[in-house]
């Protein structure tokens, strides 16, 4: 038995439920943000990874009723799957969920000088004890820059305003990224 003060330790049922969250509580946020930019590109295209491998079939949406963020006790059915990798693989390390990967590119900015395409990224990263969000954008002018990074413990979640500076941060980055390419 973990002692009442003692963090919690990475496990597949606790992977799941952050993944949850940031997939119904983050992951959205940042979409409509972007979809206020998309009628500036020709097209976007969405794809989600698990330890770096595509999604293995099309999402779906999960009942989240089922499965809150937080739970005292957890009781995840052995078929539970995250982008169609399961949660539970206890024979080989390599497949234990690590990391998943929400990206949206966007492709051709109407306006700019050469074809220009962003690709932005959301990642959690599950460590031993805790989980860390990190968002990336990404043009073929500049690396990969990471624009937010935050760490919390499993169970908990992004305060009020650490979500809107996440959001801010990719809102403003891409204004200055889309304001350099087509000269304005």
């Amino acid at each position: 038995r973990v002692a009442d003060n003692e963090d919690p330790v990475k496990s597949p049922i606790l992977i799941y439920n952050a993944f949850n969250y940031l997939n119904s509580k983050i992951w959205p946020i940042l979409l409509t943000s972007l979809e206020s930019f998309e009628s500036l590109f020709s097209e976007s295209k969405i794809n989600h990874f698990v330890n770096e491998q595509i999604e293995k079939f099309e999402t779906t949406t999960i009942n989240l009723m089922t499965h809150p963020f937080i739970q005292t006790k957890s009781t995840a059915p052995k078929s539970e799957k995250i982008f169609g990798h399961s949660i539970y693989n206890i024979y080989n390390d390599k497949d234990l969920i690590n990391s998943v990967k929400w990206e949206q590119t966007m492709y051709g900015l109407k306006g700019a000088k050469n074809v220009t395409n962003y690709k932005i990224t959301l990642i959690g990263v599950f460590n031993t004890s805790n989980f860390t969000t990190i968002l990336n954008v990404y043009t073929e002018k500049q690396a990969e820059q990471v624009i937010y990074n935050i760490t919390k413990k499993y169970g908990d979640t992004l305060f009020t305003d650490e979500i809107q500076q996440l959001n801010n941060a990719l809102k403003k980055r891409l204004l200055e990224d889309i304001r350099n390419d087509i000269g304005a």
